[in-house]
């Protein structure tokens, strides 16, 4: 069937929604290509998944390096499989520009998880509240696994509303999605209780949740198999063990009270509430708290759904801020289920109002408002990245054994790359050439260069960097032992850095 005759038969409803859903999509896709950093390498756990990805591209098979959740840079090294380039930049831009895909065709899930709730036309809102959520902007530009990792949980969520055979493929994405984070495996359980809690009417349906829990199994095997002949851990239920161990452990052995497994718990709880509150900023702070005393006061169909899929999926974050991880990204997995929860209100009140379309009209000017300010305010200066990183391409030619100088030197390891091939970018190691010399860890100048045998210091003068190291910085003269052998600004560069080399026979 032709495309225009599919599209005849469809409803002029639906026509209509279809059309709004494209706009809101390439809104979506306007703002995340605005906020690209394209002249910028990739950086932390962004890089780690590039070096994966690449090393599995040119070697057909899983390098020689463990990795929890690697099927995201397993995914990747299909498209790094297809030469197009021979500059690493280009596929680190490829990489960002699938994360930028993956979180704009999440969109359509949240629409139809959405739909489950709500109107179509509220459905919509749904959507528009995720593609302009702006942390979910920023982590779309930056080539992390989470775009990818929302979109088959989103996309299993819809699937579990659907169809007995359509659960079946659910418990399959929920399977791919813990290969490409290992929390998916909580979406697992959140799905089994909620089918047990909707068919205890119905006991004989208990019986299809053995193929559910076979075909997630499945999924995981190959992978578990590989980890285990290679590295002799298969990375998933092994880390959600050691995990749970470390918990009762520390739990056990908080000494800040008397009553200390209660008060450690009870920190984790504050901590999660805090951050939890806190990626409701800018544009689910009205909403979602509206949203939730609608869910425990009315008679919402399927809010058990809602409830325990929420739970479940915070119980990854509970287990970072217990350990002191103080990321929001842990919480981002949720924006789904908040994007339902917040038409709630948004319902509660169109029913209410004659001038319904106006009152939808200041709901969406408010979420591009409120959703763009929070951007610009958190912009990144592109410039100043841009520029640390090219001058960590002088501090690696000229550094042997440098002190750190974060968040700046973490463009150190791509440095390097600039000048090199892709086959020879594999062929080294990532951590060949690191910065991980701490200066604050050390009293005086002396101690911090004897001890960490440095041949180099790369100064900015930034506040937060060690007070000799800045008296270094701003009286250059005073040590004649430390040679300058570069100066950021006779390169034109804003970004002010020197680098010295030390010379030990004036030092000593």
């Amino acid at each position: 069937m032709k495309l225009n005759s599919f599209y005849k038969i469809i409803e002029p409803s639906s026509r209509q929604n279809i059309l709004v859903l494209m706009s809101v999509i390439f809104i979506g896709i306007s703002l995340r290509m605005y906020y690209f950093p394209y002249d910028i390498p990739l950086v932390m756990d962004s890089l780690l998944y590039f070096k994966y990805a690449l090393d599995t591209s040119i070697l057909g098979e899983l390098p020689n390096q463990f990795l929890n959740n690697n099927g995201w840079p397993i995914f990747l090294s299909v498209f790094f499989s297809i030469p197009f380039s021979e500059s690493f930049m280009d596929y680190m831009n490829l990489q960002r520009v699938l994360t930028v895909v993956f979180s704009v065709i999440t969109a359509i899930p949240i629409y139809f998880l959405c739909k489950k709730f709500v109107e179509p036309r509220l459905a919509l809102i749904g959507a528009l509240l995720f593609l302009l959520e702006p942390r979910i902007i920023q982590q779309s530009v930056t080539g992390v696994s989470e775009p990818l990792y929302i979109l088959l949980i989103t996309s299993s969520l819809v699937l579990f509303f659907s169809k007995q055979k359509y659960q079946y493929i659910s418990f399959a994405l929920v399977g791919f999605s813990t290969l490409v984070r290992y929390e998916g495996i909580v979406l697992f359980f959140a799905l089994i209780l909620i089918f047990l809690i909707n068919n205890r009417k119905n006991v004989k349906q208990y019986f299809h949740v053995i193929p559910m829990i076979g075909i997630f199994i499945l999924v995981l095997l190959p992978m578990s198999f590989l980890q285990l002949e290679n590295f002799g851990q298969e990375g998933i239920f092994s880390k959600v063990v050691a995990g749970g161990n470390v918990l009762t452990k520390e739990s056990s052995t908080h000494s800040e009270s008397a009553f200390s497994p209660v008060f450690y718990f009870q920190n984790s709880i504050i901590q999660l509430v805090k951050f939890l509150v806190w990626s409701w900023i800018p544009i689910f702070i009205l909403f979602v708290p509206l949203g939730l005393i609608l869910v425990f006061k009315k008679n919402i169909e399927n809010k058990v759904f809602l409830i325990c899929t929420g739970i479940f999926l915070m119980i990854p974050a509970f287990y970072a801020y217990s350990r002191g991880i103080e990321e929001i990204r842990y919480l981002i997995v949720l924006y789904p289920i908040l994007c339902v929860i917040s038409l709630f209100p948004i319902r509660e009140v169109t029913k209410k109002i004659k001038k319904q379309n106006l009152f939808l009209g200041i709901i969406i000017f408010s979420i591009i408002i409120s959703s763009m300010g929070f951007l610009e305010y958190k912009k990144i200066d592109n410039i100043h990245e841009y520029e640390a990183y090219q001058i960590s391409k002088k501090v690696v030619e000229v550094g042997q054994v440098i002190n750190t100088y974060y968040p700046e030197s973490k463009y150190i390891r791509t440095g390097g790359m600039h000048n090199e091939t892709l086959l020879e970018i594999s062929s080294k190691s990532l951590y060949e050439f690191d910065s991980n010399h701490h200066a604050k860890e050390f009293e005086n100048l002396k101690d911090f260069i004897v001890q960490e045998k440095l041949t180099h210091l790369v100064i900015d003068g930034h506040p937060d960097r060690a007070k000799f190291l800045n008296e270094i910085f701003h009286n250059e003269n005073e040590f004649p032992f430390l040679i300058k052998i570069f100066d950021s600004k006779n390169e034109g560069y804003d970004y002010h850095v020197k680098i010295f080399e030390i010379n030990y026979n004036l030092f000593r």
